[in-house]
């Protein structure tokens, strides 16, 4: 079956695949020329379904491969919304992207970034991605997918993303499948994410105050400083500048300075973005225009280096 959500003219479901091509992690899949996306869904009602999306001059085209009764219809509509963040409203960022060459593809392709169906999966990419090597995090995604997420009745190699219990239920495989401080921390969020759900949730409210949601997510979640900028991408907080080690690292990288660059540094050159600070560093491309950087007191224009 299938129904049509209504999406805003400047909505571009392949844009956000371009954009999104490290995102694009298991249980996502893409069509050629990315013109549609498949992931494989487990909905609270049990049934484990295929849902395709793509776009047409009606809006945004949601296919299950089953029939679904109208909660569960409802259900995949909302994690659609939620992916694709179909309720963000990019327009004033977009105009001012449009005068910056180094975010002139955002402004091409939307400037959306993919997300998952669920706070929970986001969370677990997120401690993946950053605890991992770089070529390991996308491996042990789809490990956790293939081994523990619920399987597609008409094609069982195909899984959904693991619920919490799910997890929970394997931690033995956990545990013996990837290193030990990874495995305790996705148990642990596990364990916090199925009790503590409904608290969770209550992150995603864009009227809490930055602060008060960076606060909250560090002393419920603990997670190291670039899983927690990934997770607050995710969150949508897009006025969350990562000042980690890996984005100061990354920021040394394209600017020609020989001292390492500071948190301090790295807010200050972003701050002129207000309040999508953070949005704009992620779109950011650094082989067209290298950000202003603020050194001893003054901006000096740093040049990509390879």
């Amino acid at each position: 079956m299938h129904w049509i959500l209504n999406v805003s003219e400047d909505f571009s479901l392949s844009g956000i695949i371009n954009i999104s091509q490290w995102l694009l992690l298991p249980p996502y899949a893409v069509g050629p020329s990315a013109e549609y996306l498949l992931r494989v869904e487990q909905l609270t009602s049990g049934h484990t379904v295929l849902l395709k999306l793509w776009q047409n001059p009606a809006g945004l085209v949601l296919q299950a491969s089953e029939r679904l009764n109208g909660l569960e219809t409802e259900e995949l509509s909302r994690k659609a919304r939620r992916m694709l963040r179909l309720d963000d409203n990019l327009a004033r960022f977009l105009r001012k992207a449009h005068k910056t060459p180094a975010l002139h593809a955002a402004v091409k392709h939307g400037g959306i970034f993919l997300r998952g169906a669920t706070l929970f999966e986001d969370f677990i990419k997120a401690l993946v991605l950053a605890s991992s090597p770089e070529d390991w995090g996308r491996q042990r995604i789809t490990w956790l997918v293939d081994r523990l997420g619920a399987p597609l009745p008409s094609n069982p190699t195909h899984h959904a993303f693991p619920t919490p219990q799910q997890l929970l239920w394997g931690k033995h495989l956990l545990r013996e499948m990837l290193p030990l401080n990874v495995s305790e921390c996705i148990c642990d969020a596990a364990e916090i994410f199925y009790t503590k759900a409904n608290q969770l949730e209550g992150l995603t409210r864009s009227d809490l105050p930055l602060m008060v949601v960076d606060q909250v997510v560090r002393h419920l979640l603990g997670l190291e400083d670039y899983a927690h900028s990934l997770f607050m991408l995710a969150l949508g907080r897009y006025d969350y500048i990562p000042t980690d080690s890996h984005t100061c690292q990354r920021l040394e990288r394209a600017w020609e300075h020989p001292a390492p660059i500071t948190p301090e540094a790295v807010i200050e050159a972003f701050s002129p973005w207000k309040p999508w600070g953070g949005l704009a560093y992620w779109l950011w491309d650094w082989q067209v225009e290298a950000v202003p950087v603020p050194w001893q007191g003054e901006l000096v224009n740093g040049n990509f280096a390879n």
